[in-house]
């Protein structure tokens, strides 16, 4: 199909321009989304290639998961309390626990 040739005016072509880098944004972020990981490999790689560290930040789940590890590595009796599921049968800290 041919295009149809059609005289913009400047403001036009700026609002028509304006949609399209709103729809560009939205679709590198959809297509981010969906290949999360690959991206994140990808800009890591690229990254290293440049002489640059690059991570991905963590997610509040993986930012959670850290600092729970710190607290059982920390207070390493808090994990009994985890498997009985009953704080009441957590046995008392031993005393390398309470001097730590």
């Amino acid at each position: 199909m041919a295009r149809e040739a059609t005289a913009l005016t400047e403001e036009q072509k700026a609002t028509r321009q304006a949609r399209l880098n709103k729809a560009y944004g939205s679709a590198s972020q959809e297509l981010r989304d969906r290949h999360r990981d690959e991206f994140n490999t990808l800009y890591s790689e690229h990254a290293r290639e440049l002489g640059e560290e690059w991570h991905p930040r963590l997610t509040p789940e993986q930012r959670a998961s850290e600092e729970f590890d710190a607290l059982l590595a920390e207070f390493p009796h808090l994990a009994d309390r985890l498997s009985t599921g009953d704080p009441t049968e957590a046995p008392e800290p031993t005393a390398e626990a309470q001097a730590g």
